[in-house]
């Protein structure tokens, strides 16, 4: 499942850099026979500022409440693919979606850690 963005920095932007991200992992990892899809069930809610330039906790209360649930989510345990891990912040909050959706376990991969 990426930890998709709004809809309107999708415009933006011209495509979604977590959904590109979660395709090749999927990709890479049918190649080596894990039966794996992405799911299209995280939505952003509204669209919030850029973390880039916030304190920790405003990061927190930033990202609060973005995220819900559509569709049927996937059984089995949810990989939660980002692209950059900071503080966290948008993680959990797409992770307690997941959860709070029925989600038995959410597994975070990101592909870079902020320092």
């Amino acid at each position: 499942v990426p930890v998709t963005s709004h809809w309107l920095r999708r415009l933006q932007r011209g495509y979604d850099q977590t959904w590109l991200l979660a395709n090749s992992v999927a990709a890479q990892l049918n190649k080596s026979n894990v039966d794996a899809s992405v799911a299209d069930c995280l939505r952003r809610d509204r669209y919030t500022k850029t973390q880039r330039k916030l304190a920790l906790h405003q990061r927190h209360r930033n990202m609060a409440g973005t995220f819900s649930v559509k569709g049927t989510l996937p059984s089995g345990t949810i990989v939660l693919v980002d692209d950059v891990l900071t503080s966290g912040a948008t993680a959990n909050a797409a992770a307690e979606a997941l959860l709070l959706a029925g989600a038995k376990q959410v597994n975070l991969w990101a592909l870079a850690r902020a320092v």
